[in-house]
């Protein structure tokens, strides 16, 4: 069962879908690039400690609740984690910024 990608899709897509409103849209898609460096910069470090605490056996991944497929000792789940979660950050960011400004 792929419910741990299950619930990284469901947490995702309200988030992803509502960022093309036109309240955020320009905040969050107007540069890609910083985009996907910042979700990159966040990212990285998180999967370094993850893989590290993997190979040492101090974290595991259950293969009931993810995927049969691996790069390197992380589901490919592990892998999506720190990018949607990261995406979510910004998104709540920028709509909480959005109506600050807009109330203010």
């Amino acid at each position: 069962m792929a419910s741990y990608l299950i619930a990284l899709l469901l947490a995702f897509a309200g988030p992803f879908l509502l960022s093309f409103h036109w309240n955020v849209r320009k905040a969050i898609w107007s540069c890609p690039r910083r985009l996907v460096w910042s979700l990159l910069l966040m990212s990285v470090p998180f999967w370094v400690w993850d893989v590290a605490v993997t190979s040492r056996g101090h974290w595991s991944f259950s293969e009931a609740h993810t995927l049969p497929f691996r790069l390197g000792l992380l589901p490919i789940e592990e892998w999506l984690f720190f990018p949607v979660v990261g995406f979510i950050a910004i998104f709540l960011w920028e709509v909480v910024g959005y109506y600050q400004r807009r109330h203010a």
